[in-house]
């Protein structure tokens, strides 16, 4: 039998101004129940955003927005501890991800030299890596990346 549920919370300070709403997505099969959790700030920003399931543990997604209101971080953890950060530059472009093995930050891969199209879309970059466990903590260049993106009127 699938059950199916969605539901609102909202936070609203003393003062009536509103705060953070929470939505609440439940889906239950005969075996296990996957919850979907997405919390938004006052401009209605995703701010938060869990996956549930019971028997399997959760993923969590948490992003944080600069002063215009553009991601800069969006950080991911996996039953409770952080296993990778995303950062961003004001175009939305990858420039650095963290990754991390029990909560250690084990390795870091940067992203630079982009070149974009006539739309602004990245087509070129380059990928680096620094390990941050074992002997060679050097940062070394992996690949370059080209993508090629077909328009249609």
């Amino acid at each position: 039998m699938l059950m199916s549920k969605t539901s609102f919370v909202y936070n609203f300070y003393k003062t009536n101004k509103f705060s953070t709403k929470l939505q609440i997505d439940s889906t239950q099969t005969g075996i296990d129940t996957t919850i979907y959790k997405n919390k938004y700030d006052k401009y209605d920003r995703l701010v938060e955003s869990t996956f549930t399931l019971k028997l399997f543990g959760s993923n969590k997604s948490v992003n944080q927005y600069d002063s215009n209101g553009f991601i800069e971080r969006i950080t991911s953890f996996e039953n409770g501890q952080i296993v990778q950060e995303k950062l961003y530059d004001k175009y939305y472009n990858i420039v650095q991800i963290n990754k991390y093995e029990n909560a250690v930050l084990s390795s870091i891969f940067y992203y630079s030299g982009y070149s974009f199209d006539t739309y602004g879309n990245w087509i070129e970059r380059t990928a680096k890596i620094e390990n941050k466990i074992g002997q060679d903590k050097s940062k070394k260049e992996l690949y370059k990346e080209f993508r090629r993106i077909n328009y249609y009127n």
